[in-house]
Parts: structure tokens; C-alpha cells; sequence
């Protein structure tokens, strides 16, 4: 079922919002369970993003696919130190304070790698750089790409401005205080085929249609 949703999204830059930092990786570790054979790239801005994505996905209990390919994922980081704590570093980008160049830095390391590509700390840009910087940067990167899908994982502030920067913003909301349970739906589409309804509720085991 998650295949289908992988292929509806193939050449779309799709948003992933979250309550949670948890709840949107979570909902990463069950997509890259549908895409295992492809290869799969991370782009990972600021240390405190790239510390809280490694205590998570430490965290999560990944099928024997997921492990793997979380083991040797390639790995493009922007920040101030080029330490990671899961995939494989292709390159470190150093964060000197210009979010287009380091866009465009980025950019040409993606070429290189591979289809599907998914961006962690878009939310950090968002507060750390005025609005234009960060629309610039993400046109930058996302315009001048026919063949790479994108997933950008974001936090659930600033809607207005992610669903004019994304094809399809994906939202994910958690149920339970007290237990990891989530809601995934459509916010925001420009797909016809992809209505704004409810797909998927999931927690730390399984994820199923609703």
C-alpha cells in the first residue's frame, strides 16, 4: 500500500510535516521500507537536527531492509563539523551563513547520488534565515532536478509557505500524548490522483489504511 502512495510521489517534491521530530522520522523508516532497492540519499542541516536524527533512528526498530540501508545511506551534512552518527558521509558542507550557496553546494553533490532524496532541518532554516533566503535556497535546489524525487522534513509551522514551495505537503499528527500514535493525511496537493483525506494511522510496529 505504501508502494503506491512511493509512486504517486516519484518526481514530486513532497513536505513532511510533524508534531514531532519522532513522529516524522518514524514515518521515514516505513517509506524507506517501500523503496529499499532504490538508492536513497540524506541531507542533514545543523548539528542539533543531525544529533536528534541519530538518537532516533538508533531508537526505531527497522526491518533487516531498513537497518541496511540506514547503515550505509549516503550522507551530505551542513554544519559546523563533519560528524555523523549513522549512514556513510559523502560530503560535509560547511555552514558559513549563506543557505543559497550552501543550497547550491548541495545541489551538486545530489547530481551525483542518488533519485531519491530526503532533506532533514528545513525548519532550522526557516528560523534561523529570513523568508526570502529560504525561498531562494529551496528554488535553487528543487527547480533544477527532472529525475530526483524530494522529501523535506519539516516541522508543522509555517504552512503558507511549505505548501507554495512543495507539489504535496503530507502532515503527521499524533493521537496520544502519552503513546506514539499518528495520523498520516494530505495537507496540501497538486496531484488530482491524491486527495486531502487521511492515508495511513501508524505507530512504532505498523502502519496501515484508514
Amino acid at each position: 500500500m505504501l508502494e503506491e502512495l512511493v509512486e504517486v510521489l516519484k518526481d514530486c517534491n513532497t513536505a513532511i510535516m510533524a508534531d514531532d521530530a519522532y513522529g516524522s522520522i518514524l514515518f521515514v523508516n516505513y517509506l524507506i521500507s517501500a523503496m529499499c532497492e532504490e538508492e536513497v540519499t540524506f541531507v542533514v542541516y545543523s548539528e542539533t537536527v543531525s544529533n536528534k536524527l541519530g538518537k532516533i533512528l538508533r531508537y526505531l526498530k527497522s526491518n533487516p531492509c531498513v537497518k541496511a540501508l540506514i547503515d550505509s545511506v549516503s550522507v551530505v551534512k551542513i554544519g559546523k563539523n563533519n560528524r555523523i552518527d549513522f549512514g556513510k558521509l559523502v560530503a560535509f558542507i560547511e555552514d558559513r551563513g549563506n543557505l543559497v550557496d550552501m543550497a547550491v553546494e548541495a545541489g551538486r553533490v545530489i547530481r551525483e547520488l542518488g533519485k531519491t532524496t530526503f532533506i532533514f532541518g528545513l525548519n532550522v532554516g526557516i528560523l534561523s534565515f529570513k523568508t526570502n533566503e529560504v525561498v531562494r535556497a529551496m528554488d535553487e535546489l528543487l527547480s533544477r532536478f527532472d529525475k530526483t524525487t524530494f522529501f523535506v522534513i519539516t516541522g508543522t509551522k509555517h504552512l503558507d509557505l511549505i505548501a507554495n514551495l512543495f507539489d504535496v505537503v503530507i502532515r503527521i499528527e499524533k493521537l496520544e500524548i502519552l503513546g506514539n500514535i499518528y495520523n498520516v493525511y494530505v495537507e496540501h496537493s497538486v496531484v488530482p490522483t491524491l486527495e486531502h483525506v487521511p492515508l495511513y494511522r501508524m505507530d512504532e510496529s505498523d502502519l496501515y489504511e484508514i
